[in-house]
């Protein structure tokens, strides 16, 4: 299990912030087999190749797949650190983390089609005598607009519950005896969650409008709009905690 030997072996423990979920809970636990399941169904055969046009298919679905990976591992881990911080085994995190789960398992196929209908166009010009790669992913604009309608709803979700999660960790900073560096990565936590529910409410509404080029570019807008965040607020936010970091150390 990924989470128990992350814990046991004290992997990305955060300066100043004191971890209270020391065991696995069962819902931890729960969560772990669901993202293991997830993972699963991303592979489309488990079966060995018998020759090469078969394994040239197996190679044009590994884009796609590392990209969908990646992200159910940056949404695994962002539910990791809840967990390691906060400990909290209370009715409503449970509720919530069942909601996650469902939102991920439901999410899955959806993330790794759209994942295949970016990498199509490349995967055909590095395969293009291999049968069957050559085959339309979209037959119209509305296949471009539902997908992406599909998929912001998606983030928007997962994210949804991430910022009700973090505020419900924040209203326990008083029994959990937050110290002003647990209180500044709880509050940061939540504006990062609440940056994704903002911008995939944009490309949502940006799909929703329809046409050809605003549901292809509410996709498009993630890479660039993130990168610019996240350059922006770690730098922020990395000088802030260091000085909390700092105070806290030298009150103690």
């Amino acid at each position: 299990m990924i989470s128990k030997l992350a814990t046991k072996h004290h992997l990305f423990v955060e300066p100043g912030f004191q971890w209270r979920g020391d065991e696995i809970s069962r819902i931890e636990g729960l969560s772990d087999a669901v993202f293991a399941f997830a993972v699963t169904l991303l592979i489309v055969s488990l079966e060995v190749p018998k020759n090469f046009e078969e394994f040239y298919r197996t190679l044009a679905g590994l884009p796609s797949f590392a990209m969908t990976f990646v992200m159910l591992m940056f949404i695994w881990f962002e539910q990791y650190k809840y967990f390691r911080r906060y400990g909290l085994q209370d009715k409503k995190t449970v509720i919530l983390t069942i909601a996650l789960l469902f939102v991920v398992l439901y999410y899955v196929y959806p993330m790794k089609f759209l994942f295949n209908a970016i990498f199509a166009p490349i995967i055909h010009a590095m395969f293009p005598s291999i049968s069957g790669l050559q085959l339309e992913v979209f037959t119209s604009p509305d296949d471009v607009r539902n997908l992406m309608i599909l998929y912001n709803v998606g983030v928007l979700a997962i994210y949804s519950i991430f910022y009700v999660l973090y505020r419900h960790a924040r209203r326990f900073r008083e029994v959990l005896h937050f110290n002003e560096v647990e209180l500044f990565d709880t509050k940061w936590s939540m504006y990062d969650a609440l940056f994704f529910m903002i911008l995939s409410t944009l490309g949502l509404s940006m799909a929703l409008i329809g046409g050809v080029t605003l549901p292809a570019l509410s996709g498009m807008m993630y890479g660039p709009v993130c990168g610019l965040y996240f350059t922006i607020s770690s730098s922020f936010s990395a000088k802030r905690r260091e000085a909390l970091v700092k105070q806290h150390q030298s009150a103690h």
